[in-house]
């Protein structure tokens, strides 16, 4: 015999499945580095530099792909300096 909820089954309750797809994914500094195409140390500058906007989420840097695409978007206008 199985422990099944009486409860849920009666009421027809669907399971709960949560399924979020961020449109716009943050990403941690090396994979930053990765998608622009340079090392870490060099996002790190630009971060610090103010250039490259970033979040803190736990106390860790993360990017926005947006944001690294409008960082490379400027780079590109501009001859290669953002």
């Amino acid at each position: 015999m199985s422990a099944r909820c009486t409860t849920c089954a009666a009421a027809a309750i669907p399971p709960q499945t949560t399924t979020y797809k961020n449109p716009d994914p943050l990403l941690a500094v090396p994979e930053a580095a990765d998608y622009l195409g340079v090392g870490i140390r060099m996002v790190r500058r630009l971060r610090t530099a103010r250039e490259l906007p970033a979040v803190k989420v736990g106390g860790l840097l993360r990017f926005r792909v947006s944001d690294l695409e409008a960082y490379l978007t400027a780079a590109r206008q501009n001859g290669g300096q953002p």
